[in-house]
């Protein structure tokens, strides 16, 4: 039987761009998007976000979210721990049948805020109808929804020079088919687009925190040879050319502030998270 435990509900409005600042910690997060776009780097792949999205960070899955527009990014983001929980049996991210999460999500914030006699246990109730709807909404088959999995822990194992797609099939036993429209169907693109947003990421990451090392050595490493092919792509990605990005970027001016309210249903239950982009291993409060 379920048995997750509340920790905060939160309200949040991002207001200005930034490069993200992947980091982890020990709960889930189920975030809502209410209005306006954004983006969210989930295990270093790239999503674009519009209201009625909802992503969900699992334990230890590096992730950062970011507006993408001048009007901000406005979210309703859930955190609870859950240790009966597979980590199989929730999906990632989700573009359909988001609504009623966003009711139950409202019914759990109105129990907070009026803190009528039972709150709690109508809080928790309502809490596991969501964690059942997102079982159900994730295939039956865990077998074959644990693959994609296992594929991103060996993607971001193979940085910086990534690894095939037919390796990473052979790898898994599967055929480089079945394995695509399995990680699609995961992730929402294919593993190929995923990959290169991962190695993308990477390049930005350490044109931040190297401003020693030289571009042509770090796409090189990456398995970009092609110098104009990997300036192309990165602009793409990015809106920038690699040098454009280091010196826009090198006088830390992607920090952001956003506007947000909370709710705290157990004030016993730690929360913290550890960064992976800036300083590794390192423990920051949230």
């Amino acid at each position: 039987m379920l048995n997750p435990r509340l920790m905060c509900l939160r309200h949040i409005h991002y207001t200005t761009r930034k490069t993200p600042d992947q980091h982890r910690h020990p709960f889930f997060q189920v975030c809502y998007v209410l209005e306006g776009r954004g983006c969210v780097l989930l295990n270093g792949g790239r999503h674009e976000l519009v209201p009625g999205d909802v992503h969900v960070y699992h334990p230890e899955w590096s992730h950062d979210i970011w507006t993408s527009s001048e009007k901000g990014l406005g979210t309703l983001d859930l955190r609870f721990l859950c240790d009966d929980l597979p980590e199989a049996q929730i999906p990632s991210f989700l573009r359909s049948h988001t609504e009623p999460i966003l009711n139950l999500l409202h019914a759990i914030e109105y129990e907070g805020r009026n803190r009528l006699p039972g709150w709690q246990e109508m809080a928790h109730a309502y809490l596991v109808q969501l964690v059942t709807h997102l079982i159900r909404c994730f295939p039956a088959n865990t077998t074959a929804s644990s693959i994609p999995q296992k594929a991103l822990k060996i993607m971001q194992a193979s940085l910086p020079n990534g690894i095939s797609i037919s390796e990473l099939a052979e790898l898994l036993h599967i055929s480089p088919t079945h394995f695509s429209n399995l990680f699609k169907g995961t992730f929402g693109k294919a593993p190929q687009q995923y990959l290169t947003e991962l190695k993308l990421e990477y390049v930005k990451h350490k044109l931040l925190t190297q401003p020693n090392m030289r571009i042509r050595e770090l796409s090189a490493a990456c398995g970009w040879r092609d110098q104009r092919h990997f300036r192309e792509l990165f602009k793409t990605y990015t809106g920038r050319t690699p040098s454009e990005f280091r010196s826009l970027y090198q006088d830390g001016s992607w920090e952001h502030y956003t506007v947000e309210s909370y709710l705290l249903f157990d004030p016993s239950l730690p929360m913290y998270w550890i960064s992976v982009s800036s300083s590794p291993g390192g423990n920051s409060a949230e």
